[in-house]
Parts: structure tokens; sequence; C-alpha cells
């Protein structure tokens, strides 16, 4: 079978809807951001806050990459697919763990057990990582763990 032959007109009239569309909404994830004001909210609000903070800034990361990066050759321009597709899905990991973890509706336990949940995975994760660098390294203490 065939593939149909691509269209770059259609092509580049979507990835620009697409991009105002992702514009639009990081523009209006920042307003709101910005004008909630400076106050200390106690622990849930707090990492929600840092979450949805950082989901922000890598929006406005992404949309930096969006316009074609200049190559020192006035006849190239680059799109940097590679460097996009990392911070989308670090964005979606992002808003996945906001949505896990600052889910308002939690009591107080199920919260907490989420938060331990999610320091013990990054105890783990960090353990094995520095064990690939060092196979020397020891790996988390298990007071650490919880065992």
């Amino acid at each position: 079978m065939a593939k149909p032959k691509r269209n770059k007109e259609d092509e580049f009239t979507f990835f620009e809807g697409q991009k105002s569309r992702f514009k639009w909404v990081a523009e209006q994830a920042r307003f709101i951001s910005g004008n909630i004001g400076v106050h200390v909210p106690p622990p849930l609000q707090s990492y929600a806050t840092w979450l949805f903070i950082r989901a922000c800034v890598t929006s406005v990361s992404m949309i930096r990459l969006f316009d074609e990066q200049e190559t020192g050759n006035e006849k190239l321009q680059y799109l940097d697919h590679p460097s996009i597709a990392a911070l989308a899905r670090a964005l979606i990991e992002n808003i996945a763990v906001l949505i896990y973890f600052a889910d308002g509706t939690l009591s107080e336990d199920e919260w907490l057990c989420r938060k331990h949940i999610i320091d013990l995975h990054d105890a783990i994760n960090r353990g094995q990582f520095l064990a690939q660098i060092d196979p020397g390294q020891q790996p988390p203490p298990k007071k650490l763990l919880g065992v």
C-alpha cells in the first residue's frame, strides 16, 4: 500500500494552530499563577504550587523552542525537535505528578502515603542511578527506605 502524499501546507497550518493553542494555555496558566499573590500555603498546596510553577517554566521553555533557531548560516534554520520532545515529556510527567500528588480531596493520611511513596521511589531511583555511574556506590540505607 502506497503512503499518502504529505501536504506540507496542511502540516504547517496544523502545527501553527497547535502552537497557538499551547501558547494560549501557557499564558493563562502564567496569568493565574501571577495573580494569586504571595502566600504561605500548607504542605499539600506548597507542593502543588511548586509543581505548577515548574509546569509554567517548562511551557515557556517549549514556546521559545517553537520558533526556528538560527544556525549561523542564513539559508538554514533549525526546529529543535529533540529538545521540544524532552520538555514535552517532562511537562506531561510534571502534570501527572501534580494531579496524583495534589488532589484536594485526599485525607491527610492518603496524602502522606502518596508523599512517602514518591520519596521512596525517588530514593530507590537515585540509588540505582548512582550505582550505574559508580558501581562501588552503596545503595540507600535500609532505614531510609523504611525496610
